[in-house]
């Protein structure tokens, strides 16, 4: 499996077939890929997913196919170090000095 931004290196993760019942019957495998580049997150982009289909190690298609986009968000002012400053400093756009962290849901990829 790969992730691509343009602009920016490849990012590669091998497909396993661990884990996965009735292999034989199904031709599955997993794909993980578990971080991208923290640099990737510098300003909103898209990243494109796609996988290489092969059997016993040759392709059974010629290019790999493209299974879907991965819509990437700037990181906000406060991640990281600024974080700090955030929860206990009060400034013009956070007057009490407070900060919420509220639950996020994981987004994922099925094809």
């Amino acid at each position: 499996m790969t992730v691509s931004n343009t602009g920016w290196p490849v990012v590669s993760a091998p497909c396993s077939i661990a884990g996965v019942t009735q292999v034989a019957s199904f031709h599955l495998a997993s794909c993980e890929l578990d971080q991208l580049p923290s640099a990737w997150f510098g300003a909103a982009a898209v990243a494109r997913v796609s996988v290489k289909l092969a059997y016993n190690g040759v392709p059974v298609l010629p290019a790999p196919v493209e299974v879907g986009e991965l819509e990437l968000r700037a990181q906000p002012q406060w991640y990281g170090t600024g974080l700090a400053s955030v929860l206990s400093t009060a400034s013009p756009q956070n007057p009490a000095g407070v900060f919420a962290a509220m639950p996020t849901r994981l987004s994922r990829i099925e094809w």
